[in-house]
């Protein structure tokens, strides 16, 4: 379990605020930088594949940790509840093997695709922290609950198993509460982006 709660303080502390020092290239005018952009979307990129490699680096070391329990468990309830730990981190993984790759965002191109490239970008992460309950926590909580259930038989003693369930439990809270934060702050960044976007294509019909 010690694991376990290392693999979800990984994700709670990276994920809910990848972007943490960001800097708006956006101006009180309304106009955009375009060098600060560039190195703002760069940065975010950056960001996120430093968080995806440690998620994933943590859901290994999680998998070794508890694969010796599925032999050496004391239990079949134990073994159990270690078999499903290690499904719920190969799901995480490829989950974000498969969803939450960043894209680079192409230097070569329009200001405006790059910034609608940019947009998109974050319009994924926000959906990844928003719907963390269902892709990142319930997929670890059966076998966390059946992993408790075997230490406690094997103890003959459900107040210690019981205790570090709640506190699991309690961290999964915090969890979700961060990643909706997380969530929050990109949303506004989106909607700053999505705010240019409109005021580029106002100018663009102004001029036609």
């Amino acid at each position: 379990m010690g694991g376990v709660g290392t693999f979800l303080a990984v994700f709670s502390l990276h994920a809910a605020t990848p972007d943490s020092g960001f800097r708006s290239p956006v101006s009180a005018s309304g106009s955009l930088s375009v060098d600060d952009f560039f190195r703002e979307a760069q940065e975010f990129e950056r960001r996120i594949r430093q968080r995806n490699r440690r998620e994933i680096l943590a859901g290994v070391l999680v998998i070794l940790g508890v694969g010796a329990g599925v032999w050496r468990g004391p239990n079949l309830m134990t073994r159990v509840g270690c078999a499903l730990v290690m499904a719920g981190a190969l799901f995480i993984i490829y989950r974000i093997r498969t969803r939450a790759m960043p894209s680079s965002i192409p230097l070569d191109t329009p200001q405006a695709h790059a910034v609608a490239a940019y947009r998109r970008e974050l319009e994924v992460q926000r959906d990844l922290l928003r719907t963390v309950t269902s892709w990142y926590l319930l997929p670890l909580l059966p076998g966390a609950a059946v992993l408790m259930l075997g230490q406690a038989l094997a103890l003959a003693q459900p107040a210690p198993a019981l205790r570090v369930f709640v506190f699991f439990l309690l961290f999964c809270v915090l969890t979700r509460q961060l990643n909706q934060r997380g969530a929050r702050r990109l949303q506004d960044k989106i909607d700053e982006l999505v705010a240019l976007e409109t005021l580029d294509g106002n100018e663009a019909d102004d001029r036609r």
